[in-house]
């Protein structure tokens, strides 16, 4: 996924809120031990290759490969940890905790709601697309329907987006933007 410096600290500000979420309503562990033990890593000694990653894990929780790629590439996803160099390769990728390679962006997600993050970001996808559907937005976001509704409320409310327009060809409601 690539994101604008700009619109981090949203991305990062709902993948915060939304991981304190989960962890204050289940009781299963938020992250695989895998993981668990990856960032460990990665707070004991910053950065680290994907090779040091792996030899340690393999000789200290006894970690495969497959559970170790796994771990790692949802630890990105989360926005938990970034890679440092941009060469291409995973297996050769130098990592950090994404608070250390991003301070500014992640003090500033710090600072924002979650409503705000999701207001910025689906505002900025309408500038992008100028037409979506409730289903455009849940596959993409993978937000929750009130989520989804309670933001394309405000972006309405504002001025920013209209549920008054029928678009030939697409039989659902249809949301445009009106800036």
């Amino acid at each position: 996924m690539l994101v604008s410096m700009e619109y981090l600290p949203y991305f990062m500000a709902l993948s915060d809120r939304r991981e304190s979420a989960i962890r204050t309503h289940s009781r299963k562990p938020d992250l695989s031990s895998t993981a668990q033990h990856i960032l460990e890593q990665l707070r004991r000694n910053s950065p680290q290759t994907t090779h040091d990653l792996r030899h340690r894990l393999s000789m200290s929780a006894g970690t495969g490969k497959g559970a170790f790629d796994l771990a790692l590439t949802d630890l990105q996803v989360r926005m938990k940890i970034a890679a440092l160099e941009d060469d291409r390769r995973p297996s050769s990728a130098l990592w950090a905790l994404s608070s250390r390679k991003y301070p500014v962006q992640t003090r500033r997600a710090r600072s924002l709601s979650i409503e705000e993050a999701r207001r910025a970001i689906l505002e900025r996808h309408f500038r992008n697309q100028l037409v979506l559907t409730f289903a455009d937005i849940k596959h993409l976001f993978r937000w929750e329907r009130r989520e989804i509704f309670q933001t394309l409320g405000e972006l309405i409310r504002r001025g920013i987006v209209t549920p008054e327009v029928q678009v030939e060809g697409i039989a659902d409601r249809t949301y445009c933007l009106l800036t």
